[in-house]
């Protein structure tokens, strides 16, 4: 027996590329419509045009939004320590 969580979550990385996709948006609807445990939703991406902002708070009004100059820089004083791939 598969017992499944009342709580789930989805995370979408690079988001304003399937959200420029009208097909994508109706899958997400359809998606959110035939849920029948609570979700939550995690949009990520790097570059975020107007547009798609405006079709994500459309969706999600109640949506925190955490965006700023900077955020994917490295912080001042953080030493980098790169490992070499096998």
């Amino acid at each position: 027996m598969i017992v499944l969580d009342s709580f789930c979550r989805s995370v979408f990385e690079e988001v304003d590329i399937p959200f420029s996709d009208d097909d994508f948006e109706k899958a997400l609807h359809s998606l959110i419509n035939t849920l029948t445990v609570t979700n939550q939703y995690l949009f990520v991406t790097a570059t975020l045009p107007v547009d798609i902002y405006n079709k994500h708070v459309t969706i999600f009004p109640d949506c925190e939004v955490i965006m700023g100059p900077g955020m994917h820089r490295t912080s001042t004083g953080l030493e980098e320590v790169n490992f070499p791939l096998y």
